[in-house]
């Protein structure tokens, strides 16, 4: 899957769940087929298939391999020039008191100028969330042309728009893998192919087994930062014509019930068209910002991603805060926290303790119910829902909120990448700011730099510098480590 580009905001991205798995087995060449029609009552579920051969011409196969070879193997041949994808996500639940709905629409445009080795590509993407009535929106825009990709992306007031030169070989192998869908006989019990009467066929897939579920509930993983559902079963279906080219592919998700009248509704779709046309796909970044390599962005979003969606994970923080009046320092403290988190089939479970002063003050979560513990030994309950506490352990591990409309420039010196932030969250110093009497109006100037270092695609440390510019000749500098174990 597009991984990629699922962190580019909270949950709006997940309609590359079903895009990239078409645009995949769009790449390679349809079997020789043979156009006559079937009769639908000739099509029946192959589930007695399990040892038939996929080899000979695509009517000669047999019902679950013709599923199987659309899904996978089909596509649109070496001729097509142009191709346009409509897509559409859905998600709707209500949860402890959460009313969650997301809308996220989009568009690719794909084309081969001459030959197929000039490829111009454009993907814009709107969504729309909103939580108990409160809405935010973003719209990204995702290019590539002439040995140049491009990343806008707007939200409320803000707009960042980034270019790096990659050749087109790394822009198709970052935004349109081959399938990591690995969807088979052994891990989907019902696959069947039918055949309509102007030849189109129609691939369903659906009964996964746990294992088969795994790959989906994987893109799901933001959205359970909202709503802590489980994943029951999958529908993708996946329309082809009579020469194999898409036509639509829908996925409908299945969930546990969240209580007995309520159940999450999720439902993606994508609709192919424009093949082999003169469409005009224009790509223009002349207004945006040059920086080394995009990539080294998604990196480190999916790096700390890593981190939030493990299920054990130790991680020590630590941070350093300096007050300086005039350059001379008047206040110092230093804190260190360690977290520890295990997610299993018995629940979510963390412990954070976090010391500072010679005193350590416990969090612990377990069962619903989080314990607070002073260093007083007196201690207080209360309870928190699973996305909740799943949230309070991401302020730990993503300090910076990290995303594209927070960057100025990125850089990787082949061990390490530096991060400069254009808009630092200066959250941090709320305290330090309250105390002095001031407010964030008193805030003249913030830089933020974090350096990353990421080990098999998880983030394995990070330092945090802030430092805050205040009236009156105040200055805050904040250093914020963090070393991730994955147990």
């Amino acid at each position: 899957m597009k991984k990629q580009f699922f962190k580019l905001f909270i949950l709006g991205i997940i309609c590359v769940l079903c895009l990239s798995m078409l645009i995949s087995c769009a790449s390679s060449d349809p079997v020789d087929t043979d156009t006559s029609t079937e009769n639908n009552e000739g099509d029946k579920n192959s589930s007695d298939d399990d040892n038939s051969s996929t080899e000979g011409s695509f009517e000669e196969m047999k019902n679950a391999d013709k599923a199987l070879y659309i899904l996978n193997e089909g596509g649109l041949g070496s001729n097509t020039n142009s191709l346009t994808i409509l897509n559409y996500v859905y998600f709707s639940a209500k949860v402890n008191g959460i009313d969650v709905n997301l809308t996220s629409s989009g568009t690719i445009q794909m084309r081969h100028l001459n030959t197929l080795s000039d490829l111009i590509y454009k993907e814009e993407l709107n969504t729309t969330i909103t939580v108990n009535g409160e809405s935010s929106s973003q719209y990204s825009l995702t290019t590539f042309d002439d040995g140049k990709m491009g990343l806008l992306q707007t939200s409320a007031d803000k707009t960042h728009a980034f270019w790096s030169y990659i050749s087109q070989n790394e822009f198709i192998d970052f935004a349109m893998p081959a399938g990591e869908y690995d969807i088979t006989k052994e891990n989907c019990r019902d696959i069947s192919c039918s055949t309509s009467f102007d030849g189109s066929y129609t691939a369903t897939f659906s009964g996964f087994t746990p294992s088969g579920l795994e790959q989906f509930e994987e893109q799901l993983n933001e959205l359970k930062r909202l709503v802590d559902f489980k994943l029951k079963d999958v529908r993708l279906v996946a329309i082809v014509d009579k020469t194999l080219k898409p036509v639509e592919l829908s996925i409908d998700f299945t969930f546990e019930p969240i209580d007995e009248e309520i159940t999450p509704i999720m439902r993606v779709t994508a609709n192919y068209q424009g093949f082999n046309t003169t469409t005009d796909v224009s790509v223009d970044i002349t207004n945006y910002t040059e920086i080394k390599d995009i990539r080294f962005l998604y990196d480190n979003i999916d790096a700390i991603a890593y981190a939030k969606y493990s299920d054990n994970l130790s991680a020590t923080f630590a941070s350093n805060v300096v007050l300086k009046q005039y350059g001379e320092a008047i206040a110092n403290e230093t804190d260190s926290t360690n977290v520890s988190v295990v997610e299993n089939e018995l629940g979510y479970y963390f412990v954070i303790n976090t010391t500072s002063g010679g005193e350590t003050l416990k969090h612990t979560y377990n069962d619903g119910v989080l314990t607070t513990v002073y260093p007083t030994g007196r201690y207080v309950k209360n309870d928190l829902s699973t996305p909740e506490a799943r949230l309070s352990i991401d302020s730990y591990i993503d300090i910076t909120s990290l995303n594209a409309l927070k960057i100025s420039s990125i850089a990787f010196d082949g061990k390490e990448y530096t991060i400069q932030l254009s808009e630092p969250d200066v959250s941090l110093c709320y305290p330090i700011i309250d105390a002095l009497g001031m407010t964030l109006n008193d805030v003249k100037s913030a830089e933020g730099t974090l350096t990353t270092t990421i080990v098999d695609g998880a983030i394995s440390k990070y330092v945090y510098s802030l430092n805050v510019s205040l009236s009156d000749g105040y200055m805050i500098t904040v250093i914020y480590y963090g070393l991730f174990t994955y147990n």
